[in-house]
Order: structure tokens, then sequence, then C-alpha cells
């Protein structure tokens, strides 16, 4: 599971990690700047970390309908 954060809060980060620790889930914790993204497209971001086929990407944005957006830059499993 990756937890993708481009904005902060620790108790969901954390509670969000125990969680998929308790279910025996490996996780990686990502925390980007909205201005550090700038640098790369956030498409860019998840098309790269989809790549690396995690079971879920977990995606906390400051703006409505973030998450929705970037769901669908998403690479399906195969």
């Amino acid at each position: 599971m990756i937890n993708l954060f481009y904005e902060a809060s620790t108790r969901t980060r954390s509670s969000f990690e125990l969680a998929a620790k308790r279910l025996s889930a490996d996780v990686l914790n990502l925390v980007s700047r909205v201005r550090a993204s700038r640098r790369g497209s956030a498409a860019d971001t998840v098309a790269t970390l989809s790549a690396y086929g995690p079971d879920a990407i977990v995606i906390r944005s400051p703006y409505a309908g973030g998450p929705g957006l970037l769901a669908g830059w998403t690479q399906p499993r195969s």
C-alpha cells in the first residue's frame, strides 16, 4: 500500500499505516508538497507509483475531487 499525501496529516497517515500493518501489508509513506510537485506532474507521480504494482494507493489532497482525478491515472493490475 502506498500512502500519498499532498496535505500534511500525521493522524490520518498514522491511522492508515497502522490499519495496513494490522492486515500484514507493506506500507510506503510519501508526503509531497504542492509546490514541490510542480517539478513533475501529479499524473506522472501517480503513473510511476502505479507501475510499482501496489494493491492500494491512498491519496490525501487539499483539492476537492483530487483523489478521484488521480485515480483515473492509475494503471489497472493485470
